[in-house]
């Protein structure tokens, strides 16, 4: 898998050259939905632990993490890949 670097609001990712095949799924148009998920964490001040079953290369959580302080925020997916993935991100 061939990977390049993305920044989304202040996290450094790296994802999947192709991002958008069915195996390494990363999708930059939803970038605004995740920008719209720390923008309420933060407004309704949520913090503590949040878990991304499904998280492909991690970007929401790792966003919550950084952006939003949650204390502990737990990451997964179902493709092994992928889960190498989101612990080097």
């Amino acid at each position: 898998m061939e990977l390049v670097e993305a920044r989304e609001g202040l996290v450094r990712l790296l994802v999947p050259k192709d991002g958008l095949r069915k195996r390494h799924f990363y999708n930059p148009a939803m970038e605004l939905a995740r920008d719209v998920s720390v923008l309420l964490c933060n407004a309704l001040e949520l913090r503590g632990e949040a878990c991304d079953a499904l998280a492909a290369t991690g970007a929401r959580g790792l966003r919550l993490a950084k952006e939003c302080g949650f204390d502990l925020v737990v990451l997964n997916d179902a493709n092994p890949e992928v889960v190498r993935l989101i612990e080097r991100n």
